[in-house]
């Protein structure tokens, strides 16, 4: 019996899988705003509402670990900034 959702689903992984096979990375681009948003000390996020958690990105790239067997080579974290 087929879960809601799990044909998008499974085009999406095999999506992201053929992409990565032609060499491309897996990036993934947190939110990090601004480095005032950090504790000096700890690093840990001020303001949580504006900074995606650590935690939370590998959590999801460990999800394209497990579940898409994406090895953590062929991902790259990014950040960008508008001036």
């Amino acid at each position: 019996m087929k879960k809601p959702g799990q044909d998008a689903e499974v085009a999406f992984s095999n999506e992201v899988k053929a992409r990565v096979g032609k060499g491309q990375k897996l990036l993934f681009k947190p939110n990090i705003v601004n480095p005032n948003t950090f504790d000096p000390v700890t690093y840990d996020p001020i303001n949580t509402a504006v900074v995606t958690p650590w935690s939370f990105i590998a959590a999801l790239m460990r999800w394209f670990h497990d579940r898409l067997d994406i090895s953590y080579h062929q991902m790259s974290l990014g950040e960008g900034r508008q001036g």
